[in-house]
Formats: structure tokens, sequence, C-alpha cells
């Protein structure tokens, strides 16, 4: 990870040119200290969407922290802060129905507290309430790609929570999410991004589809067979080496439904 190797090496540049500013940093750099330094405990970039939610929880007054993304109007989690807001996150996927959807949709942050979670999602609320601690959920839409727009949950314990979090701190991580996500997509083009684009080129790249497909695929497994991001993807390379394939080819082939999802039954 060429990318996080330089992004750290920016911010130690700034850190001994700056010193004073380093005690005083704004959310946006504490976000960035934390998901760089959980990259540098683990490089493996399928692991991207789990390390930038342990940063949210890291940096924001928050119990979890789950990023999800549709593709296509197909739903998957892509990981999560921990085992509860795995759990919150695979809820959503199952039951059809919460405030990640919501976001992306409208594209406004959604706040729900325990009223609005059973009002607006009944049955993701009961599950919701039952097998996690959580009782309020913030989610800020993520375009993470250009076909595949996700969202950012935060998971709170109780609705005074929702009053703790600055609303400007959490938009300045929603950002910082969408910057990771754009960094290691541009490491893995061939193609540079040309100032006159609207978007970066790289959104169009194979390398950026294969990539945001591996990550869909991981999402599918995560919540067909309920297991961790990492179990997820080690589930995923062990199939693929075992029939010869490579690991951008499987996700392919899960996401088109060539391969099904039983035959990977762990």
């Amino acid at each position: 990870m060429m990318w996080l190797a330089r992004k750290l090496r920016s911010l130690r540049r700034r850190q001994h040119a700056e010193p004073a500013v380093v005690a005083n940093e704004d959310i946006a750099e504490q976000f960035q200290h934390a998901w760089l330094a959980a990259g540098e405990r683990d490089a493996d970039p399928e692991l991207l969407p789990v390390q930038l939610a342990r940063a949210c929880v890291a940096v924001l007054p928050v119990a979890g922290a789950g990023i999800c993304v549709l593709y296509d109007d197909f739903r998957v989690p892509l990981g999560a802060s921990d085992d509860a807001a795995s759990c919150a996150e695979r809820l959503q996927f199952t039951t059809g129905q919460g405030p990640c959807l919501e976001a992306v949709r409208s594209g406004d942050t959604v706040l729900a507290g325990p009223d609005k979670i059973i009002g607006s999602w009944p049955e993701y609320g009961q599950e919701l309430f039952s097998q996690t601690p959580y009782g309020a959920v913030i989610s800020l839409p993520l375009a993470i790609t250009a076909g595949a727009h996700g969202a950012l949950d935060l998971f709170l314990t109780d609705l005074p929570m929702l009053s703790r979090v600055s609303l400007a701190d959490a938009t300045a991580v929603q950002s910082q999410i969408v910057e990771a996500f754009q960094l290691a997509g541009a490491s893995t083009s061939a193609e540079a991004s040309r100032s006159d684009d609207p978007e970066p080129a790289w959104l169009h790249s194979p390398s950026a589809r294969d990539r945001t497909h591996v990550w869909i695929a991981m999402g599918m497994v995560i919540t067909r067979y309920g297991l961790v991001a990492a179990d997820a993807l080690a589930l995923l390379r062990a199939h693929a080496y075992g029939t010869g394939t490579t690991l951008d080819q499987l996700a392919e082939e899960l996401i088109s439904g060539q391969q099904e999802l039983a035959e990977l039954q762990p």
C-alpha cells in the first residue's frame, strides 16, 4: 500500500514542521492518524472499510460504526468496528430496511432515535434493540465510486448520545472516508486523473471495479454466514486458492450469480 506509506510520511513531516498544531489538530487530522495507524498494523487493502470504521469509533463519541454500499440497488455491509456493529449492519441487509437506505437515497444525513427507528423501520428496530446494545443511529451518505454509493452508520447506545455527536465532526469524518476510498482506488489504477475531469478516472477503471467487487463479495459472505470481515476475506481467499481462481474473479462470479454462496460454506 504505497499510497498509505506516502500519506503517513506526509503527516509525519507536518508533525515535525509544526509541532504545535498536533496538540490542537482538528477532527479530520485525528481521523487520518487513526485510520493510517490501523493501516500500518494491517496493510491488507481489502480490510480498509474495517480500518475506517474503527477509526470512527476512535475519534467520535459513538459506540460503533459500520460502512455499507448499495451497488445497483443491492445493499451489502463492507466493514464494521466490532462484532456488535457488524451485527447491526447485517440486520439492515436481512430486514431490507434501515437508516442507511434512507441516507443513500435522500443524500442527506439521517438521525434516528428509538422512536424514529421503530416508526420508520419496525422490523429492523425490533432486531436491532434485541440483538445489539444500540438505541440510536446516525447515517451519512458516502459516494464510494461512481456506481457504488453507500453510507456510514454511527451506532449509539441511547438517545442522549445523539446530542453529544457533533454533526460537523461527523461530516468531516464522512469526507475523510470518501477520500480514503479514493486514495485506495487511485493506487490500484493505471490511469491518472485529469484536472478537468468531473470525477477521478480511477472510478471507471477495471481495477477500481474489481476492488469494489471484492468488498461486495465480502459483504455477501458476512451476511450469509455471520462472519466478521477478516474471516469473510479469509474464506473467499481459501476458496479462490482451492479452486484455482483469483479473488477478483471469485468476487465477480458471486455477484453475477455464476458462483453460489452455498458452495463457500465454512
